[in-house]
């Protein structure tokens, strides 16, 4: 499957508000680029289903 970026208004207004934000069990997952290694930001909320835990993206 091929990354799609996202659209600018994502990428420039809604994560980083998600991530300022942190409301309603927010956190933010911090990933190594590939290629240039400079780590980037994503806001994710955890959830768990029985045993299980799960990252779901905003």
């Amino acid at each position: 499957m091929a990354y799609l970026k996202p659209p600018a208004f994502t990428r420039h207004l809604a994560n980083p508000l998600a991530m300022r934000l942190s409301a309603r069990g927010v956190a933010t997952l911090t990933v190594v680029g590939r290629r240039t290694g400079d780590p980037h930001k994503v806001p994710v909320i955890p959830v768990e289903v029985g045993q299980n835990r799960y990252l779901v993206s905003p």
